[in-house]
C-alpha cells in the first residue's frame, strides 16, 4: 500500500504482529521513524506530518522496522496486477544503522527472489538520496506526461531538475540535523552528486513509447514527497 494509506490501517496491523514479527517499510520518501535513531534530537524529534497523533508508530514500534529503498519501477495496469518494469535493487537496513540478522535473513530472502538486495549500515541517508530524485522526476514527470528518459534529453528541463536537486541538497546540508557538526546525513558529497543521481534514477524508470494516462498511475499525491 502506499504511505498515505497507512495511517487508515495501523489499527488492524497490530493484531498482525507477534513478537518475533519484523515490518519492511518499503517506500519512496522520508518514513516517519526517520528521526527515531538518529542522534539529532536523541530520538524525540517527530514527524506529525507523516505520523498524525503517533498512531504509526505505536502500531508499528520502531524496533520492529526494517527500511527498505526502493529502486525499480512498477505499475498496476489492472486491479490485482502488478508489472515490474524495470530495475531490482532494494536497499535494505535498521534504523541508526543497528542491522541484526534478521535484516540479513530478509536481504538474502528477496536475492534468492530475484531481487539485487543489499543491506546498508546508513538507511537513512540511502532515504534521502532517493528523494533527491523523487522530487525533482515525480511531479515534472506528472506536469508534462512524459517519461524520465525524455525529460533528460530536454536541455532546459534537465537543467531545472538538477536545480531543484541541489536545492534540496543544500537543505540536508544547512539544517540543524545535518550540521557539520552533527554529520547526522553525512552528504558532504562531491557537488555533481545531483548530475549523477539524475542519472541513476533515470535508469530506474520504465521507458514506454506513451507514458501512461494518470488515471491509470492511481491517485496522486498532493503533499510534499515525505513518505
Amino acid at each position: 500500500m502506499k504511505a498515505q494509506s497507512l495511517t487508515h490501517v495501523a489499527e488492524s496491523i497490530s493484531p498482525l504482529l507477534d513478537k518475533d514479527t519484523s515490518v519492511v517499510t518499503a517506500m519512496n520518501g522520508v518514513p516517519w521513524w526517520f528521526f527515531d535513531r538518529l542522534k539529532f534530537g536523541n530520538g524525540r524529534e517527530r514527524l506529525e506530518s507523516l505520523d498524525p497523533g503517533g498512531r504509526l508508530s505505536r502500531a508499528m514500534p520502531t524496533g520492529r522496522i526494517v527500511g527498505c529503498v526502493i529502486h525499480l519501477a512498477a505499475s498496476t495496469p489492472e486491479p490485482g496486477l502488478i508489472s515490474h518494469n524495470m530495475g531490482k535493487r532494494l536497499i535494505l537496513g535498521e534504523p541508526g544503522g543497528a542491522n541484526t540478522a534478521r535484516t540479513r535473513r530478509i536481504a538474502e530472502a528477496l536475492a534468492a527472489a530475484g531481487f539485487e538486495a543489499v543491506a546498508s549500515e546508513f538507511i537513512e541517508k540511502e532515504f534521502w538520496v532517493k528523494l533527491l530524485g523523487n522530487v525533482s522526476f515525480n511531479p515534472v514527470s506528472a506536469l508534462t506526461m512524459t517519461t524520465a528518459d525524455r525529460l533528460i534529453e530536454d536541455r532546459e528541463i534537465k537543467a531545472y531538475m538538477v536545480q531543484i536537486m541541489r536545492e534540496v541538497r543544500w537543505f540536508s546540508l544547512s539544517t540543524t540535523w545535518a550540521s557539520p557538526e552533527g554529520q547526522v546525513l553525512g552528504l558532504r558529497e562531491p557537488r555533481d552528486r545531483p548530475r549523477r543521481q539524475m542519472g541513476v534514477h533515470s535508469q530506474g524508470r520504465p521507458r514506454p513509447r506513451h507514458p501512461l494516462p494518470l488515471e491509470e498511475l492511481g491517485p496522486l499525491r498532493e503533499d510534499p514527497p515525505l513518505g
